[in-house]
């Protein structure tokens, strides 16, 4: 599994935005929390977002995407492996599975990049969205609550 997150940094400056992912090699059971083999923490720059999309004026929904995307170009995903990527957007399976879409060209750029994504990399039919409740108590969590609490913090940068 991939446990994606995207973040408002710092929403009393200017909105500094950031994302987070991790990629966890999952176990025969459901008892166990699984392998963390890797993760990333990204600062969403408004510079980097104007020379990648052409504005800086995004919101936190393109911040989840971007974590879908960064996911996909970082981690490496074995050919004969399935992989399900979970965040705690909606709109994540929403954009990608079709349902929605978007009316700001930025977020349209972003899954039009996951899915070129998707299929250079030979993931097509191979790849899955899910999604799971964000900020989860402590008590009680889930084993994807308990992944998605950890994105949370990379994609804070914490």
């Amino acid at each position: 599994n991939i446990y994606t997150d995207g973040s408002h940094l710092d929403k009393l400056n200017k909105g500094r935005l950031g994302c987070g992912g991790i990629m966890v090699e999952m176990p025969d059971n459901d008892e166990e929390l699984g392998k963390k083999i890797g993760e990333f923490s990204r600062e969403l720059t408004p510079e980097w977002l104007e020379k990648t999309l052409g504005t800086k004026d995004v919101s936190n929904p393109t911040a989840e995407l971007l974590g879908v995307l960064t996911a996909l170009e970082t981690f490496n995903i074995p050919d004969n492996a399935t992989v399900e990527v979970i965040a705690d957007y909606n709109g994540v399976m929403g954009f990608l599975g079709g349902k929605w879409k978007s009316r700001e060209v930025y977020i349209a750029k972003v899954v039009n990049k996951i899915n070129d994504t998707i299929n250079k990399k030979k993931l097509k039919g191979r790849i899955t969205f899910g999604w799971v409740k964000g900020h989860q108590a402590k008590r009680g969590m889930t084993r994807d609550g308990y992944w998605n609490s950890l994105c949370d913090s990379l994609a804070k940068g914490l």
